[in-house]
């Protein structure tokens, strides 16, 4: 079987699962596009997507293993998915940078949720929930004459819905200090009491 029939082959079995999560390798050398569809919970951890379309996976069209682009799904954070993160030390949603792509609003219910004193969360997960969760203030609070009236008072009503979480957390946030982005930690710390 030559590498173009075992890419087509392994492409067909994992399209098998049909979830709206998709993901693209663009060839290189003829620029097709081989697309697979994950599970939400491939879609949501790297060390899985990675198992299914990654840089050398051979493009089904001519064999290369030179990618141009990878496209990941966005993740779905839910309950089952941050529980398994938090509990599972070689699970991460990004290996790099990944309290930096947490740290969305929309995402602010299942950092709390992972924060809960009661899950058996492991500590370097809450500490990147808690970095995620001064990453939240930070952008809703740093300076920047870029932004409209409008915007800026957007800004202020979500500040005012994440800066009593962290105060709540004021003594944890303040033994992984030293973890902080320094930048972070000047626009943050302050508003906080550290």
């Amino acid at each position: 079987m030559t590498s173009k029939q075992i890419a087509a082959d392994v492409l067909t079995k994992t399209s098998i699962k049909k979830t709206g999560f998709t993901q693209t390798r663009s060839c290189k050398n003829c620029g097709h596009v081989d697309t697979a569809e994950l599970s939400k919970r491939e879609a949501a951890f790297e060390e899985l997507r990675n198992n299914q379309l990654s840089w050398h996976t051979p493009c089904s069209q001519c064999g290369s293993k030179k990618s141009a682009r990878i496209s990941n799904p966005s993740i779905v954070y839910d309950v089952s998915i941050m529980d398994e993160w938090g509990i599972n030390k070689d699970l991460h949603f990004f290996a790099q940078d990944e309290e930096i792509i947490i740290a969305e609003l929309e995402n602010l219910e299942w950092i709390l949720h992972g924060l809960k004193n009661d899950n058996n969360y492991l500590y370097f997960k809450k500490y990147t929930l808690l970095e995620a969760l001064c990453i939240l203030l930070y952008d809703f609070t740093y300076e920047d004459e870029d932004f409209s009236d409008e915007e800026e008072q957007v800004r202020k009503e979500n500040a005012a819905i994440v800066l009593p979480e962290l105060q709540k957390r004021k003594f944890q946030i303040k033994n992984i200090g030293n973890r902080m982005l320094d930048y972070v930690k000047e626009v943050v710390f302050p508003q906080i009491g550290i």
